[in-house]
């Protein structure tokens, strides 16, 4: 990839849209197959590994592809190979990012964001089991909120039941990417900050490093990494402060079991309400991308 340094304030970082050509035809390849041999994986997890230095979300699936070369557990794969269906998974996600980028890839890194110095920039969201709600704001002011419902579509996608545990930590983990995808892709050169509940902060943390504990939040996590691929810096998880922000969360998060009671905290009279996006097939980038 190419580096471009423009008046010592800004570096510029471009991966070429040939080589992304070329990785996305090996994958789509390699997807084809039911067995894959062991130099063809490697020779493609080394230029996978390339893109990874400057692509943080990718290490973990290039971690899998590794996994998978050196695994010494028995195998009725035919000698130098593995089976295609080890490597399904970090294979499919690299295929949707592929498709998603549609071109260059381009990260731009400036001094102010590198040093922590810019503006700070705050997501704050909650969930229950009925609704999600969330807001951002910028040096303290709250820009934009919005608030919805789960639908029977989530559940189903997510596999969740009516486990009640279960639910909530599925729908919390959705709220989270609905939060993301509505606001992250206007500051994919900005340091995020994002605010959640102490005794959610483990589990999301675990999920935004592609480690979930849950195989039914391993969509989720493919789609954040998508999203969270996109910028030059990860978000932070952070743990709320005891305060007002809680309370505007929860509200939003309520907003339909509280019926004709709701009414908008005082502190978002003048942010913008972002309509939530419907969570159609098209919505699940991993999903469109695997189904294609």
């Amino acid at each position: 990839w190419h580096i471009d340094i423009q008046f010592a304030r800004t570096c510029v970082c471009t991966v070429r849209q040939d080589r992304l050509d070329e990785l996305l035809v090996l994958t789509d390849d390699l997807l084809n197959l039911n067995v894959v041999s062991i130099k063809t994986l490697r020779t493609f997890t080394g230029k996978a590994q390339s893109m990874a230095s400057l692509l943080f979300t990718w290490r973990p699936f290039i971690s899998m592809l590794w996994g998978a070369l050196y695994d010494r557990s028995p195998s009725t794969a035919p000698s130098g190979t593995v089976w295609a269906k080890q490597v399904l998974e970090p294979l499919q996600w690299i295929q949707a990012f592929l498709r998603m980028s549609c071109g260059t890839v381009v990260r731009t890194f400036e001094c102010e964001q590198y040093f922590n110095r810019g503006s700070e920039v705050l997501l704050y969201f909650d969930a229950c089991t009925s609704g999600f709600g969330g807001f951002i704001t910028i040096d303290n002011t709250p820009m934009e909120y919005t608030y919805g419902v789960f639908t029977k579509r989530d559940a189903d996608v997510l596999g969740i039941t009516n486990e009640q545990s279960r639910a909530q930590q599925g729908f919390e983990a959705l709220a989270l990417l609905i939060m993301l995808r509505l606001w992250l892709w206007r500051l994919t050169e900005k340091r995020v900050k994002i605010r959640v509940r102490g005794d959610n902060l483990g589990a999301l943390s675990l999920l935004c490093r592609m480690q979930p504990k849950s195989s039914s939040l391993q969509l989720i996590a493919r789609e954040i990494a998508l999203e969270v691929g996109q910028c030059a810096y990860a978000p932070d998880l952070i743990e709320h402060i005891p305060g007002i922000t809680n309370t505007v969360a929860d509200t939003l998060s309520r907003h339909s079991e509280l019926g004709d009671s709701f009414a908008l905290p005082n502190s978002l009279r003048d942010a913008k309400y972002a309509y939530p996006p419907d969570r159609t097939d098209d919505w699940w980038q991993t999903m469109r991308a695997t189904s294609s």
